[in-house]
């Protein structure tokens, strides 16, 4: 299995798990973030749903990369990380771009 990949099978298992986890979590996350922004139409809503999509695809690029692991392919387990990666980007650059700050209080 994930022994080529230099991994042990419980290290690519449990990767594939706790990845799993990650996407039922940011899943249920954009779902509330969807939901608020239906209700409230504001840019804290919308800078919610932004980053509820973001985490979402990231942690479908980590499962993806864990797959890849279980199944000892490479070439899957490396487009995986490039989707998570291009996802952080553009999450990240969103957020800088947009002028978003932790805990600022828009008056």
């Amino acid at each position: 299995m994930s022994e080529g990949m230099g991994t042990t099978d419980t290290y690519a298992f449990l990767s594939l798990i706790l990845s799993l986890v990650c996407v039922v979590l940011s899943a249920w996350y954009a779902w509330r973030a969807a939901k608020a922004y239906g209700i409230h139409h504001d840019d804290r809503a919308a800078v919610g749903l932004g980053k509820a999509i973001g985490l979402l695809v990231v942690s479908v690029g980590l499962t993806m990369s864990a797959t890849g692991l279980v199944a000892g392919d490479a070439s899957w387990a490396t487009a995986g990380l490039s989707v998570a990666r291009g996802a952080l980007l553009v999450l990240m650059g969103t957020l800088v771009l947009a002028g978003v700050r932790p805990g600022r209080v828009e008056e």
